[in-house]
């Protein structure tokens, strides 16, 4: 996992995304886009992809899952396409070779879509794991939520 580390001890990009993120969501009610979400979204597609049968490559897994929400820091379009682009440096200057880097910003730019929720791909575990991640149950914010009642992880799922 020495690339992964490299993203979240080493890159001053990556940290500055994650600050300005933290400064952005401090008074947010519902879920924040914090490290906890991203090692939660990166450990549930590794449960699911065993679940699944799918092999999955950890660093990949974690790398995205570290990065697909980065493009929140900035503001304007689709944070997933954001995020997607400002990875690609990232990536690169953490050791993930062309071809990773690809795989892993197509998690990222398809994080969002709800086309891909049922594949047994890297793509469709990864959304279902960023969704699975928020603990509506316990969540103080719930009837304040956009997601619908039926969206909600309302029961212990994993």
């Amino acid at each position: 996992m020495e690339r992964v580390n490299r993203i979240i001890i080493i890159n001053d990009k990556y940290r500055q995304c994650q600050s300005h993120i933290e400064i952005i969501e401090k008074d947010r009610i519902f879920c924040r886009h914090d490290l906890r979400h991203c090692i939660d979204v990166a450990r549930i597609t590794m449960i699911l992809g065993y679940e699944e049968g799918v092999s999955l490559d950890k660093e990949a897994v974690y790398a995205a899952a570290l990065l697909h929400d980065i493009g929140r820091a900035s503001s304007g379009r689709d944070h997933h396409k954001k995020s997607a682009e400002m990875a690609e440096e990232i990536l690169r200057k953490s050791g993930f070779s062309y071809s990773e880097t690809k795989t892993i910003i197509g998690v990222i730019e398809n994080h969002g879509n709800k086309d891909i929720a049922e594949e047994k791909s890297f793509s469709g575990l990864f959304y279902r794991a960023d969704k699975l991640s928020r603990d509506c149950l316990n969540c103080k914010a719930s009837g304040a939520c956009y997601w619908s009642e039926d969206k909600k992880n309302l029961s212990l799922i994993i």
